[in-house]
């Protein structure tokens, strides 16, 4: 006689199966990100031909977006446009840390 499985043990196997898929997706996105730089304002990754400006202050460099800009009152120590990894000899925006 073949064995049924009851709905609720297979709401529990798809339940754990979610959860995982959740953590592995959670984890890639986060390995993904962890080198790239966000606006400090609204933590957004600038897109491939954006223009940012960077501000020096205690040793790090803060990355704040056009959008964001206004909430400076300061002027930025310099403003460079995201450039796409494979483009070698241009600024790079500096590691998140």
């Amino acid at each position: 006689m073949p064995t049924v499985t009851s709905p609720r043990g297979l709401r529990r196997v798809k339940s754990r199966a979610f959860a995982l898929e959740a953590a592995l997706l959670r984890a890639s996105v986060d390995a993904l990100s962890a080198g790239r730089s966000r606006c400090r304002h609204c933590h957004r990754t600038p897109l491939i031909g954006e223009r940012v400006h960077l501000y020096t202050a205690r040793q790090r460099t803060d990355v704040v977006c056009e959008l964001c800009r206004p909430q400076r009152a300061a002027e930025p120590d310099r403003s460079v446009i995201v450039r796409s990894p494979d483009q070698s000899s241009v600024h790079r925006l500096p590691e998140r840390e």
